[in-house]
């Protein structure tokens, strides 16, 4: 087999130890087919597995379930084992010397694993397909531990925004604090999320611009970018693109409800 898969990458390329509903159903799956499922150079493979397999010398026993039901829950309980023994990585904390592997992923990361197309030419032994840049990130220690700690500037700056948006309402609007409290529902917040998280994914995306050289080291860019909170404006973004949408469509609802009056008060007239 020419799968490239070490002690340092497993976590990323096996599938079954992704930490989301991929990783879920694909433990599942290989319970029914006796396999273990992984994705490299962009493309999904399985591989038959013996009931015992080594681990770091050790035998290493998976659950493994006769009947339907069994298979299920077997599944679940070795993609939950999997993220429990994994989480720490198989060599202690993030920059570890001479470390032998990262923790579990951050959710979802391991379907970079399938964007095998290249973005780059290759200078200095560097990778050249996405895939492999950020299978290189993802070695170098961003995994989900990480993502954690990427987490606390985007949870900080959402609940900054609100904070002072709840204030601003009930002192300065006079407004009750019960009707402030249903924020999710309201159109300025969503702006303001959207501004706000978009302000700091731009600081966040010269700085790594800037200290990759300008782009050129695309690893180093992708390392020092906070993949948190770019997913949070993704999704503010997508919230505001919803929320124009939904205001189109009713201003083209009310555009053809005023033109029918119209039309009835001009049938009327005559």
């Amino acid at each position: 087999s020419d799968l490239n898969m070490l002690p340092r990458n497993h976590h990323l390329k096996s599938l079954g130890h992704m930490p989301d509903v991929f990783g879920l159903f694909f433990s599942i799956l290989d319970q029914f087919r006796h396999t273990t499922t992984v994705v490299d150079n962009g493309k999904i493979t399985t591989h038959i597995t013996p009931k015992f397999e080594e681990k770091n010398g050790k035998k290493n026993f998976e659950l493994q379930g006769h009947t339907f039901i069994a298979k299920i829950l077997c599944g679940v309980v070795n993609w939950l084992g999997h993220l429990m023994s994994d989480l720490v990585g198989s060599s202690g904390t993030r920059g570890h010397e001479n470390k032998k592997g990262a923790g579990i992923p951050m959710p979802f990361y391991g379907l970079t694993q399938l964007m095998a197309f290249n973005i780059s030419k290759g200078k200095n032994d560097m990778p050249t397909t996405f895939a492999k840049i950020t299978e290189q990130v993802y070695v170098n220690g961003y995994d989900a531990r990480f993502g954690a700690t990427l987490a606390i500037p985007v949870v900080l700056n959402e609940v900054i925004i609100r904070l002072f948006w709840t204030i601003k309402q009930v002192y300065y609007n006079n407004k009750q604090l019960k009707s402030v409290l249903k924020i999710n529902k309201s159109r300025e917040m969503d702006r303001l999320l959207l501004v706000g998280q978009g302000t700091l994914c731009l600081v966040d995306g010269i700085d790594a611009f800037a200290r990759s050289g300008g782009g050129q080291n695309f690893v180093l860019m992708l390392s020092r970018m906070n993949l948190v909170g770019w997913t949070r404006f993704g999704m503010c973004a997508f919230k505001e693109t919803a929320n124009i949408y939904t205001d189109s469509k009713n201003l083209k609802k009310l555009d053809r409800d005023l033109e029918k009056e119209w039309e009835l008060l001009l049938k009327s007239s005559l």
